[in-house]
């Protein structure tokens, strides 16, 4: 008796599982995954007076490649140490036909990158920085 109960509780914990994986794979299907193809980079300065261009990075590998790369930056820590300096923010808007994404990324402090769709930012790094001057590097201004 004590079989037959396991065996049915077993079965349908299995059940169960396999109707959630498979609710969620349909709705992985229908959900596309956004992969941008191009992102417009605005360089945001303390000053003012300082008028900067808009850029736009068209070459997809690149924008691909900075976003990928953003996705898996570590969460930035609650309590963790940030300098008081000052500096450059960037703010970058990633689309995908008429789907956009939009982060700021702080070249100070904890040096942070934010999207409107996460609740903590993101902790950069070296290599987010060299990506993103090359970027820059590569990008046209917008007219």
């Amino acid at each position: 008796m004590k079989k037959m109960c396991r065996r049915f509780v077993l079965g349908a914990l299995l059940a169960g599982v396999m109707l959630c994986l498979s609710s969620y794979s349909s709705q992985a299907a229908i959900q596309p995954v956004f992969s941008p193809d191009q992102v417009q980079i605005s360089i945001i300065s303390i000053d003012a007076h300082i008028a900067r261009p808009k850029l736009v990075l068209a070459d997809q590998a690149q924008v691909k490649s900075l976003y990928r790369l953003i996705q898996v930056l570590p969460v930035l820590p609650a309590n963790a140490f940030c300098t008081l300096e000052i500096g450059l923010t960037y703010r970058l808007v990633f689309q995908q036909n008429k789907q956009q994404v939009t982060m700021t990324a702080e070249r100070f402090g904890c040096k942070p990158i934010t999207t409107g769709t996460q609740k903590r930012p993101r902790r950069t790094n070296a290599m987010f920085w060299r990506q993103l001057d090359q970027a820059i590097l590569h990008a046209t201004p917008i007219p």
